[in-house]
């Protein structure tokens, strides 16, 4: 399946993510969410706290290539991406994006107490 095949059949927000032609569920688990939360809050704080930081943003579909498209758990445009329109991001490669699996890692080896849970 290509990409474009993929926006044709696809929902924003459905977690779904096109994985080497193949569409595949990303189904997070509440530790997940709570991580992904957690590391949310902390960026939009971040760039809140002074001009020029950028745009944070939850999850949009991101075209990585023909046959990729994923759903990071968190994405990040640096400042001057986005002139006129959030909508100028739309299908662009964000800047940074984060994914909640990893800190949901190392919170399961490190106990929740090691992201302030």
């Amino acid at each position: 399946m290509t990409a474009d095949e993929y926006f044709d059949v696809s929902v924003e927000g459905d977690r779904m993510q096109l994985v080497d032609g193949v569409m595949v569920l990303n189904e997070p688990t509440l530790l997940h969410q709570l991580v992904c939360i957690r590391l949310s809050t902390a960026l939009v704080n971040w760039a809140h706290a002074a001009p020029g930081r950028g745009v944070p943003l939850l999850p949009i579909d991101v075209r990585m290539t023909e046959h990729d498209v994923y759903g990071p758990d968190i994405l990040w445009f640096r400042h001057g991406r986005a002139e006129e329109s959030l909508t100028e991001l739309t299908g662009q490669i964000p800047d940074l994006v984060g994914r909640g699996a990893l800190a949901q890692h190392l919170a399961l080896r490190r106990g929740p107490q090691a992201l302030g849970l």
